[in-house]
């Protein structure tokens, strides 16, 4: 088991209705002590949850819960079931000759209540609002002339599958097993994020499409960095309640 003492994780129930980021304080055999993010409210003893490393993910069973520490039995190890999804993105990839850490291109918010620097002591609620939304307007401009700057196109996506190790889609450029990729993509959060990573090709697929050869890569993701993998497993963790939603509905 590839989960370490202190290590950041995310937790999701299997149903989708409750995930949250955690912090292992304990390992003992096949149990881990896991210090939620916030509260618990949502999640009882008994539930399947699945838990999600930079590396792997487990499925496992809450074996009992105090406040916000949940103790968990994990019963498997599967890499793909937790943040892996089919989605379609902006994405420019190309031949690299090296490998650099990944890196964010556009700005990011701070998340949660995010408050402008004004007078503690101003009760203009519509100035505030105001000024707030000002805010979000330079920093979308800011980042459309970061994406155009990148090469980014928002109106050119490609089909891919996507996770925190790793990611598959099409290129046009002819790869081998072992090349280094340079990958510059946009995850539609809100707001939306740009990141640049690398991967090494690690499957490829010859195909063709109206007599043009593409090239069907998998990539596994180098150098990269925590703040971004975090990024990815937050983006996909979003789109997998999405998915487990919208087939709720259509029961």
């Amino acid at each position: 088991m590839r989960i370490n003492r202190s290590e950041r994780v995310n937790i999701m129930k299997d149903d989708g209705s409750f995930n949250t980021g955690a912090r292992v304080v304990e390992i003992k055999d096949d149990e881990i002590v896991l210090e939620i993010d916030g509260s618990a409210k949502g999640i009882d003893v008994s539930d399947r949850i699945n838990i999600a490393t930079g590396d792997a993910t487990y499925k496992a069973v809450v074996r009992g819960r105090e406040k916000n520490r949940l103790v968990v039995e994990v019963i498997a190890e599967d890499r793909r079931a937790f943040f892996r999804i089919d989605d379609s993105l902006p994405v420019k990839a190309r031949k690299a000759d090296r490998i650099s850490a990944s890196r964010f291109l556009s700005l990011i918010p701070e998340r949660g209540d995010f408050r402008l620097p004004i007078d503690a002591d101003s009760r203009d609620d519509a100035l505030m609002a105001l000024l707030q939304e000002v805010n979000q307007k330079l920093d979308y401009l800011i980042n459309q002339l970061i994406l155009k700057d990148e090469g980014i196109r928002i109106d050119e996506c490609k089909e891919v599958n996507l996770s925190a190790t790793g990611m598959r889609f099409e290129i046009e450029e002819d790869v081998q097993i072992g090349d280094i990729v340079e990958v510059k993509m946009m995850l539609p959060s809100s707001p939306p994020v740009a990141i640049q990573t690398y991967g090494e090709v690690v499957r490829v697929k010859k195909t063709e499409r109206e007599g043009k050869p593409l090239y069907e890569v998998g990539l596994k993701f180098t150098e990269m960095t925590e703040e971004v993998r975090e990024e990815i497993i937050q983006y996909t963790l979003k789109r997998q309640r999405e998915i487990i939603r919208r087939k709720r509905q259509q029961l």
